[in-house]
């Protein structure tokens, strides 16, 4: 179904080249198989095109942390994200192609989980969910954070909650599992 998706990209892009959909498609395929020459490629097309999307921003971003990791890349990243968070959140004349904005925060925060600033990683969780309390993905990246802290209690709260919510997630139940080894509480 992938093939599919970006061969529909190129479909798309061949008949209306200024419609930016597609391009974040095709973006976020390639993106989840962790090919970001091909990512890099289609926003240099858009970018060509003068197309504008706040969801191609993020993943340039990204590609940028993660293609070639290192601080200098991670700071990079960090600089240009808190441009695009400072568009999204504060210029109330445009609105954002960025369906979620936990991805927007979610990266955001890791940038300063992988510079070593665990302060500020748990900073911008916190703010994102005292107004989004129920977000899996960045309740997800806290247990992560709060585990590597070896804050093990804290995370075992938040992966019941997670339980709660995702009910279904063999994973959240593992998280809990987990948390209860490394408590040294085998038998629950």
């Amino acid at each position: 179904i992938n093939s599919l998706v970006i061969d529909d990209y190129f479909a798309c892009i061949e008949i209306y080249p200024a419609y930016v959909p597609p391009y974040v498609l095709a973006a976020e395929v390639f993106y989840a198989f962790e090919q970001y020459d091909d990512v890099e490629q289609v926003i240099g097309t858009a970018k060509e095109l003068t197309l504008e999307s706040d969801s191609l921003d993020l993943y340039e971003i990204r590609c940028i942390h993660y293609k070639s990791f290192s601080r200098e890349n991670t700071e990079k990243a960090l600089a240009l994200i808190e441009v695009l968070r400072d568009k999204v959140y504060n210029q109330s004349d445009r609105e954002t192609d960025i369906e979620d904005l936990a991805d927007l925060e979610k990266e955001y925060a890791i940038l300063y989980w992988d510079l070593d600033n665990t302060a500020m990683t748990l900073v911008i969780i916190e703010e994102f969910l005292t107004k989004h309390p129920n977000n899996t993905s960045l309740l997800h990246l806290k247990v992560d954070v709060l585990n590597r802290e070896n804050r093990i209690q804290e995370a075992l709260e938040i992966c019941k909650t997670l339980v709660q919510l995702e009910p279904n997630n063999l994973y959240a139940k593992a998280r809990v599992g987990n948390s209860y080894e490394r408590l040294d509480e085998v038998k629950k």
